[in-house]
């Protein structure tokens, strides 16, 4: 069998067996023939015909074993034949088996994810660990029995490594059954978070402080702290008790949905699983056969004869395949919907003494793919109610009341026909990524705030909930966001925890049975997500969410173990109180959950002093980052913190300061002395001290971005002095990134919108941009202020050695982008090829000379050089003009020791380049006297003279390559 497979074998009881063989004595009455009895034996039971015989035969014998053994149900009562506990076969490498178990815990507990193959690494090093020291012991032994007792242990260890190294199959069973021997289990991961334990729990505990400290400040903090805080225009709006009674805590998260019109599953009949075993030979035959008949009654060779009757065909013949096909047929743009829903849910009545706790499921809200708009500001016949102002991409955009428009023509339409859809039951905006920006959050929060007095709204930490135009609305309005920070919703958030999964089960479900009485009701075509579909089914899905939760109480439930609201605030003391399940009528609250540790949750009440929050220090945050990025590098790097010198408590304070962490914060967040210790180390370390100095920039924009909310603040305030609320909130702008491109131009397919066309564009892009970057590393700081002054520009040369070009230019002038050689102009190729020896016509005739390769030239290394040069040329065609680089493989013949026949057309074409316009020459020279090795001469031409460099990345120049040289220099100056 296959590694994982369940074995094909069975085992039955004492009992089992004399049931099949009573079984097969009845079934031998009603068969004519021992063929017949063993062939419904087999189908029956799964047996072939030897076991099923022997069953038979030994009928008297089991009957004794069961009557003597006193077995009843297949168990045996007070029988010592039953096998002991231990005993049976030992497990073979039980020692090592026993090391994999502890590493397995090991890593567990400090949270590592492991994989089946790590437990196979672990094994096969253990095994080898073994063996040496087999080996190691067998060296140490005086006897020669012992040694060889020894060796033979260690070869067995090895012979195990090297079966398992050869077979894949082998090391992939062996590893389920290894898994299996550690008594671990693998499961599938519930989520993948990308910050550290340490990091998480930082965030979440910030996160309920930061929700108990607006909860505090909106409900039941005293005028003064509200006016310190900054989060309100009119801070003495809030402060009256007829609004604070009305406080609301709410919850809302984006769940994103996809309305499939046909399930994803289908079902094939028994017939198209025959074969699938090799048991079944013969029944595949006969499928076979039948599958070819079908094939050629829809594929006949003469379709303009063949005559269609309707006898025989279903009702879903207009969605009949192939006989076999696992394609369903289906039209690709009606197959699937995908949109977006905000999820909502309010808890009303906090504050002490109203009339109890209550948990809501609010309307929710669903967005569309389209361009920026909302139903609610649209009338029966397609115009705006009022006018509306933002922003996307840079562009305004202006809706004025009276105005006709094409935007959500549907939703209107279909308002008309079904009104009851609409009565305040469920929001429709639209926008181009069916996603929530900041034009759609403000239009929410705008509805928002007509309905609640003052509010805490619990929200994740998307882009759009931290711009200013939000933050302005919020504070015109009342209405102050409680942020999760990031990947800490799906262990906090409401919507994460306990709707999001019941929401979709029963969105597919109403789905599901809107599908099924399309098929019932006989109506032509296959089953289509329209945009009444999705709405129906997504009020279905909401309301069994609302009833769920007056049976269950589910949003008090929730929001108190997740430990988002455990307090009351009580205005008239300017305090929290803690929140009771008998203020909630409910008979209990449990705090906590599996998807919060424990550990947690243990300071979650201790952040209160004489009933007021503590203010929530965000920047610990990255303190939280800093100080595990200091665990890895202690961990990576190992520091010796025993040897140091350095004694923990007499390192300075600021060593905290460092990583963000200060002596008094909200988190009470101490360090050990051997982390101080290892903080201390670390900023001897170049890297961790760069990483640090990012997080101090990143620190200070945060501060200082703070620091602006009370200018913000300020200016509100002066406005709502000549103006009503809601007046100054229309004249916030709210502003998205979102392309304002037609919707047609973003999800319909086109050849201007081919995934190919965009990629290709994007690499396009991305090669310009990194020419342009890579042409910048070469401008001096000096130059890019003033390009008018005159540059030594350097130059390195492809090859073994790297030597510098001086080249004077009085300007910089712009580089060529650097292009792979399919995309260099045609002359461009034909130099480059006719450098190297291919000589492409028209570039050259077809009697032209050749000369042997020389024998060092194996690796192409002079054509390397060739092309490079070409390459180079062509990138910085103004500065090398006046540069030339002299073929390797001329001087290389040249200055052969043997006499060359073509030595004299050899010396004539150097001396051209010599009496050339070029006013510098390059001439690589290669030495394999004492070593294999490439130098360079630089020929400058100063004055009609010519002055030479010689370069040598070898600290001791060699002798053969200088001499070569000199001959080389000689020539050019025609004195030879």
């Amino acid at each position: 069998k296959r590694a994982g497979q369940p074995s094909r074998r069975k085992e039955f009881s004492v009992v089992e067996k004399v049931k099949i063989a009573e079984d097969l004595e009845s079934m031998q009455k009603e068969s004519s023939s021992s063929k017949e009895l063993f062939k419904k034996g087999r189908s029956r039971y799964g047996l072939d015909t030897r076991t099923l015989k022997h069953l038979m035969s030994k009928k008297k014998h089991f009957e004794d074993q069961k009557s003597k053994l006193k077995m009843k149900r297949g168990r045996v009562v007070g029988s010592r034949l039953v096998r002991a506990k231990g005993a049976g076969r030992k497990l073979e490498f039980q020692k090592e088996i026993d090391k994999v178990k502890e590493m397995i815990l090991k890593e567990r507990s400090n949270g590592v994810v492991l994989a089946k193959g790590d437990l196979l690494d672990e094994f096969l090093a253990q095994l080898i660990s073994s063996a040496q020291e087999c080996l190691k012991q067998a060296e140490l032994s005086k006897s020669e029995a012992q040694k060889k007792s020894w060796n033979l242990e260690a070869k067995y260890y090895f012979a195990r490594r090297d079966k398992l190294l050869g077979s894949k199959k082998y090391r992939q069973s062996f590893s389920t059954r290894l898994l299996e021997y550690c008594g671990s289990k693998e499961v599938s991961k519930e989520l993948v978070s990308p910050l550290s334990a340490l990091e998480e729990k930082t965030r979440a505990q910030l996160s309920w402080q930061a929700i108990d400290r607006m909860v505090w400040l909106a409900g039941a903090s005293p005028e003064e702290d509200l006016l310190k805080s900054d989060i309100f225009a009119d801070p003495k709006d809030v402060l009256k008790p007829e609004v604070r009674e009305l406080l609301t805590i709410g919850f809302s998260d984006q769940v994103p949905l996809w309305a499939k019109a046909e399930s994803s599953k289908m079902v094939v009949s028994s017939a198209e699983l025959s074969g699938i075993t090799t048991a079944d030979r013969k029944q595949f035959d006969l499928f076979r056969k039948d599958m070819l008949q079908a094939v050629d009654f829809f594929n006949p060779e003469d379709a303009s004869s063949q005559v269609v009757t309707l006898e025989g065909v279903s009702k879903f013949a207009g969605e009949r395949r192939i006989a076999g096909s696992l394609t369903a047929k289906g039209v690709a743009e009606n197959s699937k919907f995908r949109i977006t829903y905000e999820a909502r849910q309010r808890i009303v009545g906090l504050p002490v003494g109203s009339d109890g706790v209550r948990g809501e499921v609010a309307a929710g809200l669903l967005v569309f793919p389209g361009v920026h708009a909302r139903l609610s500001n649209l009338d029966s016949n397609g115009r705006w109610i009022k006018s509306e102002e933002f922003e996307v991409a840079g562009q305004k955009i202006v809706h004025k009341a009276g105005e006709a428009s094409r935007a959500l023509k549907w939703a209107v339409d279909l308002r008309k026909e079904a009104p009851e859809l609409f009565e305040g039951k469920l929001d429709i905006m639209s926008q181009p990524s069916c996603n929530l920006d900041s034009v759609l959050l403000k239009w929410v929060i705008e509805d928002q705030i007509e309905k609640e007095p003052v509010a805490v709204w619990i929200r994740d930490s998307f882009a759009a909930i931290f711009s200013d135009e939000i933050r302005e609305t919020q504070a015109l309005g009342n209405q102050v966001s409680a942020i999760l920070l990031g990947k800490t919703t799906q262990r906090l958030q409401l919507t994460d925890t306990d709707f999001a999964k019941a929401f979709k089960a029963d969105f597919r479900k109403a789905l599901a049975e809107k599908r099924s009485s399309h098929r019932q009701s006989g109506k032509e075509g296959t089953f289509k997500i329209s945009y009444r579909t999705v709405i129906e089914a997504t009020l279905q899905a909401q309301e069994a969410a609302v009833k769920r939760n007056l049976e269950t109480s589910w949003v008090i439930k929730g929001a108190f173990r997740n430990a988002l609201v455990i307090y009351r605030p009580d205005f008239k003391s300017g305090t929290l109180k803690p929140l009771e399940a008998k203020d909630c009528g409910l008979k209990e609250l449990d705090l906590g959950s599996h998807r919060i540790p424990s550990e947690w949750l243990v300071p979650r009440k201790s952040w209160l002093q004489n009933g007021i929050p503590m203010e929530p220090e965000f920047s610990l945050s990255q303190a939280a980052t800093n100080l595990q990025n200091l665990l890895d590098w202690a961990a990576y790097t190992n520091p010796a913190l025993e040897d140091e010198e350095e004694n923990p408590l007499d390192i300075d304070d600021s060593i905290e300061e460092s990583l963000g962490l200060g002596l008094k914060n909200s988190l009470f967040l101490r360090l050990h002395p051997k982390v101080r210790k290892a903080a201390f180390l670390a900023q001897k370390d170049a890297k961790f001290s760069e990483v640090l100095e990012s997080s101090k920039e990143k620190a200070a924009r945060l501060k200082h971005r703070a620091a602006l909310r009370p200018g913000l603040l300020k200016a509100l305030r002066e406005k709502l002095k000549g103006m009503s609320k809601k007046e100054a909130i229309e004249q916030v702008v709210a502003k998205s990134n979102a392309s304002k491109k037609k919707i047609s131009a973003i999800f319909k397919p086109g050849a201007k919108t081919k995934p190919s066309i965009f990629k290709k564009a994007a690499l396009k892009n991305l090669k310009k941009s990194k020419a342009k970057k890579e042409a910048d590393k070469g401008i001096p700081a000096a130059l890019k202020a003033d390009k008018k002054k005159e540059l030594d520009a350097i130059v390195e040369l492809p090859g073994e050695t790297v030597s510098s070009l001086l080249v004077k230019q009085k300007t910089w002038l712009p580089v060529k982008e650097w292009a792979p050689f399919n995309k260099l102009s045609r002359k461009s190729k034909g130099e480059a090829l006719y450098m190297i020896g291919l000589k492409p016509e028209p570039f050259a005739s077809a009697g032209d000379d050749l000369m042997d390769l020389p024998s060092h030239d194996e690796n192409f290394d002079s054509q390397h050089m060739l092309v490079g040069f070409e390459l180079l040329r062509w990138q910085f065609q103004d500065y090398l003009k006046e540069v030339a680089l002299i073929d390797p493989y001329l001087t290389t013949m040249y200055l052969r020791d043997e006499d060359v026949p073509q030595r004299e057309l050899l010396k004539k074409t150097i001396q051209d380049f010599g009496e050339s316009d070029s006013r510098v020459l390059l001439c690589p020279i290669w030495s394999a006297k004492t070593i294999c090795h490439w130098t360079l001469l630089t020929a400058e031409r100063v004055e009609g003279k010519w002055s030479f460099r010689y370069r040598d990345t070898l600290a001791d120049p060699v002798e053969d390559s200088l001499k070569k040289a000199c001959s080389i220099a000689s020539l050019l100056q025609k004195e030879e």
